[in-house]
């Protein structure tokens, strides 16, 4: 593979301006460096299908591989060609656009009140069974969901349990007495080491709303003692009905060994000195362009790799 498959010099184009475009992005050039040895693994079938895919649409990027427009300028009849963007999220351009603007949409959904950032851990023993199958990563959003679900209707939720009432996949989704609560949450699959550490954060408003009153509350106090146990419990639930019986043994060991459940971080956002703000809308600002900041992008940003040696295949 030639280097102009992904580059654009301006010696390619007659452009009526004199752009310089230049190679910006070393893990563009990792990827490049080692497209071979990529190509090699999903063969084997040691990738997965999109991993490849989104890599040489990345390499693509920006080139006329992927198609382009043609402009031509009135006066002095010069043409300039623009190439088409790839869209992958793996791209640190295009993935970069994709992030802020969910970020955006996400902002706009929000009310001007305080919020609690909150993240939801889960035990290591269970990497490998959501590694297996991603689809399985839902349970993750489900069980947070129940969780916050499970505190804002705490009354609901201990009158089931004293009744041994048996929960559903989601909790009070279309009970009509319900409080209602607000929740946005992302997917992080990768810890700060950037091993597989699949975990949610979410970003739940201190509001509830009660259909019976018409009413709309405050709601500040998050015990961090039941969101751990309630986490677990019902991450722990939803897994055993994917699973079945089978999973029960390793149920109990869990248990066991998390005596007071999955870890739960719930700071107040105005305690934490990552987001910490004198006004609620800087604050939520700062917390969702932190939970969106690696949904359209590499799990490593690039002004981290300062250094890369071509011939050791080594970044640093």
């Amino acid at each position: 593979m030639n280097l102009n498959l992904y580059c654009d010099y301006k010696e390619n184009f007659n452009h009526c301006d004199t752009r310089d475009f230049e190679i910006k992005h070393p893990i563009k050039n990792i990827m490049f460096d080692n497209i071979d040895w990529l190509r090699n693994l999903d063969q084997a079938g040691k990738l997965r299908p999109c991993v490849l895919e989104n890599i040489e649409k990345m390499l693509l990027c920006r080139t006329v591989y992927l198609g382009f427009d043609r402009f031509e300028c009135p006066r002095c009849g010069n043409e300039s060609i623009v190439p088409h963007s790839c869209h992958s999220r793996f791209c640190n351009a295009c993935g970069v656009k994709y992030a802020k603007q969910l970020a955006a949409k996400a902002v706009s959904f929000c009310l001007d009140v305080p919020h609690r950032h909150i993240v939801f851990i889960i035990s290591d023993k269970l990497w490998d069974w959501f590694r297996q199958d991603r689809s399985r990563l839902n349970l993750l959003f489900i069980a947070a969901r129940n969780t916050i679900s499970a505190i804002v209707n705490h009354s609901l939720y201990k009158k089931a349990k004293r009744k041994g009432l048996k929960n559903t996949r989601y909790l009070y989704k279309n009970y009509r007495h319900s409080t209602h609560f607000g929740m946005i949450s992302t997917i992080y699959t990768f810890g700060r080491d950037l091993k597989w550490n699949p975990h949610i954060h979410a970003l739940v408003p201190e509001l509830t709303y009660n259909p019976d009153k018409n009413a709309v509350k405050s709601f500040h106090h998050f015990d961090f003692k039941k969101l751990r146990n309630t986490f677990m419990y019902e991450l722990l639930r939803l897994i055993e009905e994917e699973i079945g019986p089978s999973f029960k043994k390793e149920k109990n060991l869990l248990y066991t060994k998390y005596k007071n459940g999955f870890y739960v971080y719930a700071k107040t956002m105005t305690t934490d000195k990552e987001y910490a703000a004198k006004n609620n809308t800087q604050n939520i600002n700062a917390c969702i362009t932190y939970a969106m900041r690696y949904v359209g992008r590499p799990a490593m940003a690039e002004s981290r790799i300062i250094q890369y040696s071509k011939c050791e295949s080594k970044a640093i």
